[in-house]
């Protein structure tokens, strides 16, 4: 029995002694590559370190493993820079992300205080050239969680790129690598104590780098805006995109320094915490900006000078003969135009101004437009120059009415704008009351002929005017006067979609309708759509009821906290385009919104897009290209009219 645990001892002792020669064997292997096998390093984090700790993902590691270094600095103080061996570690928020070196990594750090209250009493509050923006880590990209984080950006500070050295040289310098979608440059100001009682605007500097051979303009900014940013959702704040909204909704840059100033619409007692920088993929991908001179100013002067409403508008009566409808006039009136002098000469002389737009309480592709309520507490509408309207919703009296309709912010009414020149120009949105939603009669109920599409006529082609509209690059909706409506799509497959000659790829998407119908569709029971469509190509057909700005009709959509036209859809997949086929549809196989009201349909959309029709490559061949840069075919989409029926 002892020479038996002898036996064993013995080989238990060898096989330890070959694991060990193994082991060392491995460790010091060389070779030359970039595997992180080999030797272990230790990462020696410092101690008694001032205004801040340090933090490592690991203790010890092989050449070229990843090393994550959390900087956590104390209230008050911020992370100057992170070193390992004396070579700087560019952050990653709060962590400093490093290959192992082939020998110890000795970290250090610096945390220096940040910068505190603004001073009250200065004419501006410089929120970089001071100091308060020395290092890269103060910007916090940001992107879109619907379509993820697929960005590669560098936000740096240009110590030489300034706008001259006699003030500073140094820039914000934003190279624009990859990205999906927009994303979004954020600088923290919490604690300087800025507030919008105490300040008349913000002004900042930008130009952009030298353009590359895959655009043929320069970059843009889609949006500026600052305010109250809590818990990721903003609160009372102002978005600025743009002096030419509703043509151009962003901020063009060139290879000189611009001046971007954004008035404040009033003062309110609310502390400024954030600024942010909205960019889309479009408008800089691939692309440099730099931004300098950043601050909020007093000005002598900050008024508001002209309000500008829509031109018209419609809002509806009663729903199936019921009570009269109250409509939201804040909503009716979201493109209002607000325009604000800024300076020291007379109001009829001052010519230098600055645009803000109103918000679109309901349709989230204008959501960044400004909510002007949260800066005027006192807003009033008249119908009529002297009739004011209790509350901010109107109740018509009486179907197919009409009537001017203003308002006014504070003292300042739309009745007495003032131009450059110091004329006088008074603004009134025309308003008409919508008769009863029109019925099916012996079970038959034309939803739209066609036979009263507006048209022009542009270079010899006769172009779609609302109420029929078309969106997305990708196409085009015409007219020639034959009661059909002749839609060209462009291969929205293709990836990467084309360049438009501004620089911009096509959207892979298409869509036109009518948003000024007012049918009530209770009886009937089907759809019936003649079209000629490229076999197996597929649009969806969409009916849409509520009246905006009628909340009762519509649905509040709990994503974006926004009442929203109530929707059913079903798809049409092509039969040919040989002669004009009958696609035919029951109501009952419609999919959508279970509160859709057929009694109270006011829209119709066809939509297609690269998702909906993918694999289906073969169908789609652009054939060539108009004088105004938008596809002119195939011409695979025709309608001659919809109605419903039994």
């Amino acid at each position: 029995m002892k020479k038996l645990l002898s036996i064993m001892f013995f080989a238990v002792v060898v096989s330890a002694l070959i694991f060990s020669a193994c082991k060392n064997s491995t460790s010091n292997s060389g070779g030359g590559n970039s595997q992180s096998t080999g030797e272990t390093y230790r990462i020696i984090l410092p101690k008694n370190l001032q205004h801040g700790t340090l933090s490592s993902s690991r203790s010890t590691a092989r050449k070229n493993q990843e090393v994550r270094i959390t900087a956590t600095p104390d209230n008050g103080y911020r992370t100057n820079w992170v070193k390992y061996n004396e070579t700087t570690i560019n952050p990653s928020g709060d962590q400093y992300i490093f290959a192992m070196p082939d020998d110890d990594a000795i970290i250090t750090a610096e945390f220096v205080q940040r910068a505190g209250p603004v001073d009250p009493n200065a004419p501006s509050y410089d929120i970089f050239s001071e100091g308060r923006l020395n290092a890269a880590d103060e910007w916090q990209p940001e992107s879109n969680g619907v379509w993820g984080t697929d960005i590669i950006v560098d936000v740096t500070i240009d110590e030489t790129a300034g706008i001259s050295a006699g003030t500073t040289t140094r820039a914000i310098k934003i190279d624009v690598k990859k990205m999906h979608d927009y994303f979004a440059l954020r600088i923290p100001l919490e604690g300087m104590g800025i507030n919008f009682k105490d300040i008349d605007g913000l002004t900042l500097w930008a130009k952009a780098g030298t353009k590359t051979s895959a655009h043929t303009r320069y970059p843009a900014i889609n949006r500026v805006a600052f305010g109250d940013y809590t818990n990721y959702a903003w609160g009372k704040s102002v978005w600025y995109c743009g002096e030419n909204v509703p043509t151009t909704r962003y901020i063009s840059l060139d290879n000189q320094w611009k001046q971007i100033t954004v008035p404040v619409p009033a003062r309110i007692d609310q502390e400024i915490n954030t600024l942010t920088l909205f960019f889309t993929e479009d408008q800089v991908l691939g692309q440099i900006i730099y931004i300098d001179r950043i601050s909020f100013i007093k000005a002598e002067s900050r008024e508001l000078v002209q309000i500008v409403l829509p031109e018209k508008g419609s809002i509806p009566y009663s729903k199936n003969g019921g009570s009269p409808l109250a409509s939201d006039l804040e909503r009716l009136t979201r493109a209002t135009r607000f325009v604000y002098a800024m300076g020291d000469n007379p109001e009829s002389t001052r010519n230098t101004r600055y645009t803000l737009y109103g918000e679109d309480p309901g349709d989230g592709a204008d959501a960044f437009l400004n909510k002007m309520s949260d800066f005027y507490n006192d807003i009033k509408y008249f119908a009529g120059d002297n009739n004011q309207v209790s509350g901010k919703t109107y109740t018509p009296s009486a179907a197919g009415a009409t009537f001017n309709l203003s308002v006014s912010y504070g003292n300042k009414s739309s009745l007495n704008n003032v131009m450059p020149n110091g004329a006088i120009s008074p603004s009134r949105m025309n308003i008409t009351v919508k008769g009863l939603p029109a019925a099916a009669s012996g079970g038959n109920l034309v939803i739209d002929d066609f036979n009263n599409v507006q048209t022009e006529n542009n270079g010899g082609k006769i172009h779609v005017q609302i109420p029929y509209y078309w969106g997305g690059t990708s196409g085009d909706a015409q007219s020639y006067g034959d009661k059909v409506i002749y839609c060209w799509v462009d291969n929205i497959l293709q990836n990467p979609m084309p360049l438009l000659d501004t620089g911009i790829p096509l959207d892979n998407w298409f869509v036109f309708g009518n948003m000024e119908v007012n049918l009530d569709l209770t009886g009937t029971s089907k759809i019936v759509i003649g079209a000629k469509l490229l076999r197996d190509v597929k649009y969806t057909f969409t009916l849409l009821s509520g009246y905006t700005g009628v909340n009762s009709t519509l649905t509040l959509n709990p994503e974006n906290g926004k009442y929203e036209k109530r929707a059913k859809q079903i798809t049409m997949v092509g039969k040919g385009f040989t002669g004009f086929q009958t696609y035919e549809f029951t109501l009952a196989s419609f999919q959508g919104d279970p509160d859709f009201d057929p009694a109270n349909i006011t829209a119709y959309e066809f939509e297609t897009d690269a998702v909906l029709n993918a694999g289906n490559e073969n169908a789609f061949t652009l054939v060539g290209t108009g004088s105004d840069g938008k596809p002119e075919g195939p011409c695979w989409l025709q309608i001659n009219g919809i109605r419903a029926t039994n």
